[in-house]
């Protein structure tokens, strides 16, 4: 019986982790879209870049544990998908996956002046 129990238990931690084919894309933020993150793969790792404007910073990253991880400052940063919306959640920021036909030029393009 305390088997079992315990096997319920590890369900939805399982269930809960992301695979890697679902973080690899490209992810616009929810309310800033000139937010812009690229999941690409790098042999065994990953690769994230993040747009802001008109620049960009690349950021190595490893699977590990349902979620990428990235060591590149005094703590480590992970990367996940929440499950319940979707969405991609990095360094505390909310990601919506690019909609097919939508482009991060189109999405830059369409942003008021400021932005």
């Amino acid at each position: 019986m305390k088997l079992l129990a315990s096997l319920f238990l590890l369900v939805p931690i399982v269930a809960s982790a992301a695979t890697s084919s679902e973080l690899v894309g490209k992810w616009v933020h929810i309310r800033y879209p000139s937010m812009r993150v690229e999941i690409s793969e790098n042999g065994s790792n990953y690769l994230i870049t993040e747009h802001d404007e008109n620049r960009a910073k690349k950021y190595p990253a490893k699977f590990d544990g349902g979620m990428l991880v990235i060591n590149a400052g005094p703590r480590p940063v992970s990367v996940d998908i929440e499950k319940r919306s979707g969405n991609l959640i990095y360094g505390g920021k909310e990601y919506r996956r690019l909609k097919s036909g939508e482009s991060f030029e189109y999405v830059k393009k369409g942003l008021p002046k400021g932005w």
